[in-house]
C-alpha cells in the first residue's frame, strides 16, 4: 500500500510500504521524497546512490503516516514504473 510518511527530519516520504518481520520497523519499497518545485509536488528518490531499491526505517522515526491523494499516488506509479490507473470521468 502506497503511504506518506513524515518522518522526524521534517522530511515527507512517498512510499509502498511493506510489513515488515522486525516489530517496530518500516519497509520501504521504492521511496521518494516529496518536494516543492515551481511547478507545484515533485518526487526525488530517497537515496538516489543507493544500490538496493528497499529501505528499513525505524517506526520511532515516523511522525505520522496517510494515504496519499490520488495524484500523488499516481505520480509516484509514473515514477516506479507502475500501472497507473485513468481517473474515471463522463464522456460527452
Amino acid at each position: 500500500m502506497v503511504k506518506i510518511l513524515k518522518l522526524t527530519t521534517g522530511e515527507d516520504i512517498v512510499s509502498a510500504v511493506a510489513e515488515n518481520e522486525k516489530a517496530g520497523f518500516y519497509t520501504l519499497k521504492n521511496p521518494f521524497r516529496l518536494v516543492a518545485t515551481q511547478q507545484g509536488l515533485g518526487l526525488v528518490p530517497l537515496c538516489p546512490l543507493a544500490k538496493s531499491e528497499d529501505f528499513e526505517i525505524n517506526s520511532i522515526h515516523v511522525v505520522w503516516e496517510a494515504e496519499p491523494e490520488d495524484e500523488i499516488k499516481n505520480a509516484y506509479a509514473e515514477s516506479t514504473g507502475s500501472i497507473v490507473v485513468p481517473t474515471p470521468s463522463l464522456i460527452v
